[in-house]
């Protein structure tokens, strides 16, 4: 189930604002949707740190364990076995304790 954090009433105002707006208006909003984007992708980022050991599932759902090479604003990167490097979404990554 996706979890919102505004209201029934907000989404029903956002769709009836939706239906008003003409291209510069939807150029203007999808602006403003990807500055937010990025922004939480930062601070999803700002979590993790070089050297520090994380865990993630690949695409046939194993987990990969590995070591943060280097912190980007949309992905990170991750070697694993001291040799393979995966770019992954800080969304998928979890710090190993």
């Amino acid at each position: 189930m996706t979890k919102y954090t505004i209201t029934l009433a907000e989404r029903q105002m956002l769709e009836n604002l939706f239906s008003k707006m003409n291209d510069n208006d939807l150029n203007l909003i999808a602006k403003l949707h990807s500055a937010r984007n990025k922004s939480l992708s930062a601070q999803e980022a700002s979590q993790f740190h070089v050297g520090e050991t994380v865990t993630f599932h690949d695409k046939v759902g194993r987990i990969v364990e590995g070591v943060i090479q280097k912190v980007n604003v949309k992905t990170i990167k991750i070697v694993v076995g001291g040799s393979a490097r995966w770019s992954v979404s800080p969304s998928l990554l979890t710090k190993v304790a």
